[in-house]
């Protein structure tokens, strides 16, 4: 991972999945790169605004392999409990999953970060494939972010 910061290019499309949708924003996700990550440990890192009390999110980063890059963990500075955190390593990926817990609610404000770590090996790892996805429910109205660190 390269030291120095990078911000993600998001882009966004809201759908309407229940509901007649007003057009206004429900959140905003930005993606970058922590300045501590270096060739051997990174950290990817996706901050969150929230406009609207969501009743239902679902984030997905995507850390692409090379050589040496394995799961490291992964946290969330939501309020305890409200998040279920998984992940998934695979010989070409790790996928970091964050679910909202059935039944909770997160406020609006900004501030809400998640984190994605790795391991590495020494060797150099390009973040320009990796990716994100954030899938928010707020008053019946679904949107969906997409980006890449």
């Amino acid at each position: 991972v390269s030291t120095a910061t990078r911000a993600a290019t998001a882009t966004s499309a809201a759908t309407t999945t229940n509901g007649a949708g007003n057009g206004a924003t429900t959140l905003t996700a930005s993606g970058s790169v922590t300045s501590s990550s270096s060739i051997w440990w990174g950290e990817e890192d996706l901050s969150l605004a929230i406009q609207k009390p969501l009743t239902a999110l679902r984030i997905v980063v995507t850390v692409q392999k090379v050589p040496g890059i394995n799961y490291a963990g992964e946290y969330t500075n939501f309020s305890g409990g409200i998040m279920t955190m998984d992940h998934a390593d695979t010989d070409t990926t790790v996928v970091y999953t964050y679910t909202l817990n059935p039944g909770q609610t997160i406020s609006p404000g900004t501030g809400y970060v998640i984190g994605a770590q790795h391991g590495g090996n020494g060797t150099d790892h390009s973040t320009t494939g990796d990716t994100y996805t954030v899938n928010a429910t707020a008053n019946g109205t679904t949107t969906t972010l997409a980006g890449h660190f």
